[in-house]
């Protein structure tokens, strides 16, 4: 696998895990692979969202005002470019991955898990209820449909 000391989220950034390893602390899957970044995942998701044109704390706090989604906030990362994420957890805990709800084909139950179907056939099985995934899944997606004002800026933006 290859390693990386810097990692810059995009359209094809398909998943963010913790890695635990004192140094590469992420573990990125991509469409194309995977990857070790020195970088833990929270950081790599606010400097994206600065990259976008505006602060995590205010992509959330836009998200909060306009859908109420307090806990486990979806993030438009790139929204022109409909790059939207959701944390498994609180971001402020080291077990959060993030998920980039536009390379999800669906959220299926294995077992007590859910099992992430990726577009690309890939899959990953969590240690989640099905249904708390499926929430996330569905509760970011309706930011990314719903939100027109986000989408009607790509006009606007030329970073990708």
């Amino acid at each position: 696998m290859m390693m990386r000391e810097s990692y810059e989220i995009s359209r094809k950034t398909m998943a963010l895990l913790p890695n635990k390893d004192p140094v590469y602390q992420t573990k990125v899957i991509e469409a194309e692979g995977e990857y070790l970044c020195a970088i833990p995942p929270i950081k790599l998701i606010r400097a994206a969202c600065l990259r976008g044109g505006a602060s995590y704390e205010g992509r959330r706090e836009a998200i909060i005002e306009r859908y109420d989604y307090k806990h486990r906030t979806p993030i438009p990362v790139f929204p022109a470019f409909n790059v939207f994420a959701f944390p498994t957890t609180s971001p402020d805990n080291y077990e959060c991955m993030w998920l980039f709800e536009n390379h999800i084909y669906n959220v299926t139950s294995s077992s007590d898990k859910a099992c992430i179907n990726f577009h690309n056939g890939a899959s990953l099985v969590l240690d989640y209820p099905y249904k708390f995934m499926r929430l996330q899944w569905q509760r970011t997606a309706t930011c990314a449909r719903m939100d027109v004002a986000f989408k009607d800026a790509r006009k606007f933006v030329g970073i990708f």
